[in-house]
């Protein structure tokens, strides 16, 4: 049995078990096998021996001798074990096979032998001797002498029985976890199996036959475990002993937790409530009836007042420690509070920790982590049509163009855009959600940020990292050793060994860095500015295909921080999706990070992209549309076979009450075309990754 000590090397315990006529002959045999004193030996007693079984001579005292030793860590367990075998003895037995003769007054005996209660009787006559064949198990003397073939028994003849059991020891071992807070115990119970001779009827000719008595045995011991553990220097708080106690008891196979510790329990940390609903929903603004969005009453943004109290910034709360079953304290992390920075049109109260609203406007949180930015939005309004001598229009908050949007005109907006009538020939981009009550003819209307692009930027990064954190660990690891100082002139920089770890040790490290650097240098247009900054310091100290300035530990950790920062703001829940509404698309693009609804005729030959869902209640007529989540068209295609294209996620499904032949369904990867007109369709991938069509219920 092995178990690590706490220098870190090996300790080993070898328990044998023996047998002779007494308990003190036994424990000869224990100090021979062992070579070493009785004192250097943990002895004990499992039976006295001395009494009568079954006709077997008396039955010998029984020991178990347990030598403790410190193993190397090198060491192999199979050699281990072969040692223990090489001296490892079995207890026998003989068993005086005759026995007084039965008064048995019958001439039919005379000449035959039997068994009765593991005694072997017989009797012989002067001319009728009977005949005795050894069994395969044990061993039949006659006169001492060993007897391998049948053989006759005339009178005065002592034939004795001598065979071995079969003994199966107890096995347990203990195991720690890796996180050091459970030792779980295995315990096998050993079994003694004892031959003995089955009763046999008188014959001439006697073919002896053997039994096994068997009896489980659990020699484990509550002190021998407690041993072990106490040599193992768990921590005496953490151990069960209740759980011992029954694993020495069991006569069946149990593995039982016999030590405990605590995990940590982190703080949890700060957070902002808010007394508004700051998410947006999915819902339209209502149009007043003078022509005018309702912002105020709609539940789809809420707006605030001078002086609305918008929430309040909620405090971290204090970890709890825990312990391993070694006693060791183990720390657990504080909640962090969570840092907040007030925008225009904010304060805030630092007495309640209040966030209050001076004027008004669309409140918008921005997350990044445990940071949050709030700001007030402001609504700017062109009233009428927008037209090349008003100007473009970029602003900061949410835009509203009550007419028309013309052609060559372009609106931009970090919140969102609300068109009361027409886009023609223009562009559309908004930060948030995008709502055209009527139609877009050769546009582009965009929401949100382009998710397919940052998620790959994402994927990338991630991938870079797990590797940048192996190679700072391993530099760290070479310096702090003492060693590579002794031989490393540290006036060099660290370009050096950095070079020789990505060569030799991480050689994935360099493409990846690469990889990173060449898709934000492609995609630099819609990444922001935090991703470009990043890039550039990849390319002065990190990349190998550049010619990177002098490298220092310093430098090194504080990219890896950068890029860690960059990654846990990608990976944070932002704000929620953008959106976009409109009646009728003609010719346009139409992009949305969230959904898009097409609540009129419908769209004609335009290519129409959604993350999450596109619902067109009117007719789709050619043209390509995508809906990550999931697609729901009203009628698709023409009856003179248009070609439309309509495409889902692998994942997604796509639901079309009216479909015509020619209409191209993509999922995944998978594609299939519609060859004849189908009502109610429902599009979706079975488990062979094959488009599988049904009908709508």
């Amino acid at each position: 049995m092995f178990f690590k000590n706490q220098a870190g090397g090996m300790s080993m315990t070898q328990t044998r078990f023996f047998e002779a006529e007494s308990v003190e002959k036994a424990i000869e045999k224990a100090e021979k096998s062992f070579q070493l004193t009785s004192n250097q030996l943990d002895i004990e007693v499992l039976e006295s021996g001395g009494k009568k079984l079954f006709g077997f001579k008396n039955t010998p005292a029984k020991i178990s001798a347990t030598k403790y030793e410190e193993v190397p860590e090198e060491t192999n367990w199979e050699d281990v074990v072969l040692d223990m075998m090489e001296n490892y003895e079995l207890p026998d037995y003989k068993q005086d096979l005759t026995g007084p003769v039965e008064e048995l007054h019958t001439k039919s005996l005379i000449g035959k032998a039997w068994v009765k209660d593991g005694t072997l009787f017989y009797e012989s006559g002067s001319s009728a001797k009977p005949v005795i064949v050894p069994g395969n198990v044990g061993k039949v003397f006659r006169n001492g002498e060993p007897v391998t073939e049948k053989f006759k028994i005339n009178d005065n003849d002592l034939v004795a029985f001598e065979a071995e059991n079969s003994i199966h020891e107890t096995f347990w071992s203990l195991t720690v976890d890796q996180e050091l807070q459970q030792i779980k115990l295995f315990v096998r119970p050993g079994q003694i199996s004892i031959p003995y001779l089955l009763d046999l009827p008188p014959a001439q000719e006697l073919h002896l036959d053997y039994g096994w008595k068997t009896q489980k045995q659990n020699q484990l011991t509550v002190e021998s475990v407690l041993k072990q553990l106490e040599h193992m220097k768990v921590h005496s708080d953490t151990i069960i002993e209740h759980a011992i106690s029954q694993a020495s008891q069991t006569l069946e196979e149990e593995t039982l937790v016999v030590a405990e510790g605590k995990l940590p329990v982190d703080g949890k940390h700060g957070e902002l409530e808010f007394n508004i609903e700051i998410e947006r929903k999915h819902l339209l603004y209502r149009e007043k009836a003078d022509g005018t969005l309702d912002f105020r009453e709609s539940s789809y943004i809420p707006s605030v007042q001078d002086g609305d109290v918008l929430g309040k910034v909620v405090p971290p709360e204090e970890g709890k420690d825990g312990f391993s079953v070694f006693g060791d304290h183990l720390k657990a992390r504080e909640g962090k509070s969570v840092e907040v920075k007030v925008g225009s049109g904010l304060e805030y109260d630092e007495s309640t920790k209040s966030i209050i609203s001076r004027s008004f406007g669309r409140p918008v949180v921005k997350r990044a982590g445990l940071s949050a930015h709030i700001s007030i939005l402001p609504i700017h309004t062109h009233n009428g049509d927008l037209l090349v001598k008003h100007g473009n229009i970029s602003f900061i908050g949410d835009v509203e163009v009550t007419g028309d949007v013309y052609e060559g005109m372009r609106v931009a907006a970090e919140g969102g855009i609300y068109i009361h009538k027409n886009v023609m020939s223009a562009v559309i981009h908004a930060g948030n959600d995008v709502v055209v009550l009527k139609n877009a003819i050769n546009s582009t209307i965009s929401s949100g940020k382009n998710k397919r692009i940052y998620h790959e930027a994402l994927r990338k990064l991630s991938t870079f990292n797990q590797e940048f954190r192996l190679m700072i660990s391993a530099m760290k690891q070479l310096f702090d050793s003492g060693q590579i100082g002794q031989v490393y002139d540290g006036s060099k920089g660290l370009r050096p060994v950095w070079r020789v770890l990505a060569d030799r040790k991480f050689q994935k490290f360099p493409d990846r860095t690469e990889a990173v650097i060449a898709f934000i240098d492609q995609e630099e247009d819609f990444l922001d500015k935090t991703w470009l900054e990043f890039r550039d310091l990849l390319k002065v100290y990190i990349s190998i295909a550049q010619r990177p300035e002098r490298l220092t530990m310093d430098i090194l950790q504080e990219i890896f921080q950068k890029a860690l920062i960059i990654q846990e703001i990608s990976e944070s829940p932002g704000e929620s999706n953008a959106n976009i509404s409109l009646s009728y698309t003609l010719n346009s693009q139409i992009y949305s990070s969230g959904s898009i609804d097409i609540t009129g005729k419908g769209a004609v030959h335009s290519s129409i992209y959604a993350d999450e869902s596109v619902d067109v209640q009117g007719r789709l007529i050619g043209g390509t549309l995508y809906g990550g989540e999931k697609v729901v068209i009203q009628t698709a295609g023409t009856p003179t076979g248009v070609k439309t294209i309509v495409e889902t996620s692998e994942t997604g499904k796509i639901y079309i009450d009216e479909a015509f032949a020619d209409v191209y369904l993509r999922i995944g990867q998978a594609g299939k075309m519609i060859t004849k007109d189908q009502l109610r369709l429902v599009a979706q991938l079975d488990d062979k990754e094959e488009i599988m069509i049904s009908a709508k219920i």
